[in-house]
């Protein structure tokens, strides 16, 4: 625990005045992994930060798939570290390709409103449709 400690305040001090590492500095920097009985450090390019916490509990351990920063490294560490985010990995990154119908009111609104007036007696007081 107190080598994860150091190691993580290492990083936090790399990462304390750059928006992100540069591609040759994260190629040499290692992470501490999530999931592990004992300190795990790999190579920042190699791995991902859980960022949804229902990820981390799914059942089938998805995480077991992925090498995962450790938990106590913030995202914004994870970021400046270039480390992608769990949920954009799983994500398509390419839109779906669905043809999709467009679907709704297929008469003007006037006339909808002017047709539900006509379907009522006279002497209605409570419009069914409120």
């Amino acid at each position: 625990s107190r080598d994860l400690d150091l190691a993580i305040r290492i990083l936090n001090w790399v990462t304390e005045d750059v928006e992100k590492l540069s591609e040759d500095l994260r190629d040499n920097v290692l992470v501490p992994v999530d999931n592990t009985l004992v300190l795990d450090l790999q190579p920042c390019g190699d791995l991902m930060y859980c960022d949804a916490e229902w990820l981390r509990s799914s059942e089938g351990n998805l995480l077991a798939e992925f090498h995962v920063i450790h938990r106590k490294i913030t995202h914004d560490t994870a970021y400046k570290l270039g480390v992608p985010s769990l949920s954009n990995r799983l994500a398509p990154s390419e839109p779906l390709d669905f043809d999709f119908e467009q679907l709704g009111q297929n008469e003007p609104l006037t006339q909808r409103l002017k047709n539900n007036l006509a379907e009522y007696k006279d002497d209605a007081g409570i419009f069914k449709e409120l």
